[in-house]
């Protein structure tokens, strides 16, 4: 179990970096809900997703010593500046709308990191487990401490995760503020295909 544990495919890796980061630009804009969402749906299988949730639980606690400490983020500062930077001015030169989206430097994004990162939280939803999506809950406690006077910073108004699944995620779940979604799953049916989509 341990050698399955320790293999987790580098898009998977990637896809999961790429997510951080969009938590981090997410708080310096705090534009929208401040929810964040990741999808990882590969397979129905419970005992394969149940799997894949320790294989990721474990990917996220070896990379927040590194992102606490904010040495040796080179992996993190690469798909920074150059994937996102990259994208983010195609976008600008490509869409009106998009002229005005700031480029955030990468000390900036780095800077954000420890705090987004520490909330993120993996979620495994299926027909076995006990997990389950709290977005209106969080919303609920936030609004009453913001109502009692307290100061709630971003991160705490809203729910970071990361939700791995199977057919119940590709049957009309919602997830709030998704932006990163990891799909394996195919299908030859097409009313199963638009509701996966």
């Amino acid at each position: 179990k341990d050698l399955i544990l320790s293999f987790l495919p580098k898009s998977m890796k990637y896809a999961i970096r790429c997510f951080l980061l969009s938590c981090a630009t997410r708080s310096i804009r705090r534009e929208g809900t401040p929810h964040n969402s990741m999808l990882i749906h590969v397979t129905r299988f419970t005992a394969v997703q149940g799997l894949l949730y320790e294989m990721v639980e474990r990917e996220l606690a070896d990379l927040m010593p590194r992102i606490m400490s904010g040495e040796n983020l080179d992996d993190l500062r690469d798909i920074w500046e150059n994937d996102y930077l990259p994208t983010t001015r195609n976008m600008a030169s490509y869409k009106p709308s998009f002229r005005d989206a700031t480029e955030h430097t990468w000390n900036e994004i780095k800077g954000r990191l420890t705090n987004t990162t520490r909330y993120v939280k993996v979620k495994e939803i299926n027909g076995t487990s006990r997990d389950y999506l709290d977005y209106r809950e969080l919303e609920m406690q936030a609004s009453i401490r913001v109502r009692a006077g307290e100061e709630v910073p971003w991160e705490e108004r809203g729910l970071s995760v990361i939700v791995i699944g199977g057919d119940k995620l590709s049957r009309g779940l919602t997830l709030e503020g998704l932006t990163v979604s990891y799909y394996l799953r195919a299908s030859r049916m097409y009313d199963t295909l638009m509701q996966m989509g």
